[in-house]
């Protein structure tokens, strides 16, 4: 039982990162546009977020 349920929040824990991730490059490549400089500290900010 309880391992079914840990399964479950696991996958959708997965789920959210991956869409946190896309979202994250996505976002990375318009301020890249942009600017460079902008952007690299924008992915340096995600990046330490998703290591938290």
């Amino acid at each position: 039982m309880g391992d079914r349920i840990y399964g479950v929040e696991n996958y959708y824990k997965e789920e959210f990162w991956s869409g946190m991730r896309n979202q994250s490059e996505r976002n990375y490549r318009r301020l890249l546009k942009n600017n460079r400089l902008k952007a690299v500290r924008a992915m340096d900010i995600d990046t330490s977020l998703m290591n938290n």
